[in-house]
């Protein structure tokens, strides 16, 4: 891997708290998350989802061409 790219834990919360644990790698120049390992679930209503690095939240987005990133969150498509 890159010096730029390390593994990180993404982390997605469903139905009152349920919370849906993957990996995923994130490019740290970009705060790109990439290649989010998908799993079956039976959930229904999303809250929020987030990445997990050196044991710190960092709260994700998903983005299109023109979408806007905080200083403190890191995206995807």
């Amino acid at each position: 891997m890159g010096e730029n790219i390390i593994n990180a834990t993404f982390v997605s919360v469903w139905d009152g708290g349920i919370a849906i644990e993957t990996e995923c790698k994130i490019n740290t120049n970009t705060r790109k998350v990439f290649d989010i390992i998908s799993v079956e679930a039976d959930v229904d209503v999303f809250e929020r989802q987030y990445v997990v690095i050196d044991g710190q939240e960092y709260d994700v987005v998903c983005v299109d061409e023109s979408g806007e990133v905080g200083e403190r969150e890191y995206w995807f498509r």
